[in-house]
């Protein structure tokens, strides 16, 4: 299926007719199971948060695929979708949050419940809830910046961009603001019941960013901006430059100095890059230089050449684990189209045929960014 001479507009239609159900997608590369192929214990529909790891990536391919394509069948397709997952929210269907002690506007899991004294306990993640609500915070920057979409679409962004505040506002409790030693510039942060004061890991505060900076971006907040301005700047806070220019993270970097200490793992090292593209492109935080310190870590550091990346964004680790998440990194092709280029191939050498919700990922940042 994936060869130099399929345009990804057909890559992605074939995935389409091949493999999509009207089920929730339930990981990353395949409909059905989680990432090992076994099914979900309880089943993803009685632990929808699951779904941020699979449908989630599903829906943010159908919106790039729409970028690519500018034809509406792929919004289309989307609307449907993501109607379904509003649906499976906890607050529509009265499940309880077992570690808030309430129904919560979100998709709640027990898989990811290992902490004590929570282990087992239902409850929704802040970064679930981001990177299922990401895609639909696109969606209503697309429709709402369209005249015609913003006609088209009407009824259906004001009910996606009100259930987006909605979840927005159930974790204000989890948000803080300090202002580090030395610096005048406030930067903010989110924490999770689950995992006490400690700041979450960059990857999921993140997910929140993206979320608000595309509504910002739809229509002017203020508060939403500033929200993302702060966690930008948490963020770029505790990017190290190493001598060689790369840039380098850790996966849970604390609230003070020293940041050098680790490094993330390239899948969830995506998301936080995506969000600092998201941002330089909006002009908060982020430079160009960042985003050449951004490219050297990928390109020099991470990529080692035929489809194949180290397992953490220091170049350490060769089980070539999270090659095929090389898709998430795409939006990285709107400063060098290179990142295309390692996407396409990639998925040409993958062992098995590169389907599910990352394979339309991949083709649909293909077909974006010319390739």
């Amino acid at each position: 299926m994936w060869n130099s001479n399929r345009p990804p507009r057909e890559i992605f239609d074939e995935i389409e007719r091949r493999e999509l159900t009207e089920d929730p997608a339930e990981s990353a590369f395949a409909m059905k199971g989680d990432w090992d192929g076994k099914p979900w214990d309880p089943p993803a529909r009685q632990q929808p948060g699951v779904y941020a790891w699979g449908e989630a990536h599903l829906l943010l391919a159908y919106i790039v695929q729409f970028e690519a394509t500018q034809d509406p069948r792929y919004l289309d397709t989307f609307v449907r979708r993501f109607k379904m997952l509003l649906s499976l929210r906890d607050d529509q269907v009265g499940r309880v949050d077992e570690v808030r002690g309430r129904i919560m506007p979100g998709w709640g899991s027990v898989r990811f419940s290992t902490q004590p004294p929570h282990q087992g306990k239902y409850t929704s993640w802040a970064v679930h809830v981001g990177m299922i609500l990401f895609p639909a915070a696109r969606f209503v920057h697309r429709v709402e910046s369209n005249p015609t979409l913003s006609i088209r679409y009407a009824a259906d962004s004001q009910v996606f961009r009100t259930a987006i505040i909605e979840s927005l506002t159930a974790y204000e409790d989890q948000w803080h603001e300090r202002q580090p030693a030395g610096s005048g510039d406030i930067e903010g942060f989110y924490t999770e019941p689950m995992t006490g004061a400690a700041p979450l890991p960059l990857n999921m505060m993140n997910t929140l960013g993206r979320i608000m900076l595309e509504l910002h971006l739809a229509s002017p907040n203020s508060r939403y901006l500033d929200r993302a301005t702060k966690l930008a700047r948490f963020l770029k806070n505790r990017l190290v430059l190493r001598p060689d220019g790369a840039y380098q993270w850790a996966y849970r970097p604390g609230l003070e100095p020293p940041f050098d200490a680790g490094a993330e793992d390239f899948s969830h090292a995506a998301l936080n890059a995506d969000f600092m593209v998201q941002c330089f492109h909006a002009d908060i935080v982020f430079s160009q230089e960042d985003m050449e310190h951004l490219l050297q870590m990928l390109l020099a550091v991470v990529y080692r050449g035929q489809g194949k990346f180290a397992d953490f964004i220091n170049g350490s680790g060769d089980q070539n684990r999270f090659a095929d998440t090389i898709a998430w990194w795409g939006e990285l092709a709107s400063i060098n189209r290179q990142v295309a280029t390692l996407i396409r191939e990639r998925y040409e050498i993958r062992p098995h045929p590169a389907g599910g919700p990352g394979g339309l990922l991949a083709a649909a940042m293909l077909g974006k960014y010319g390739y």
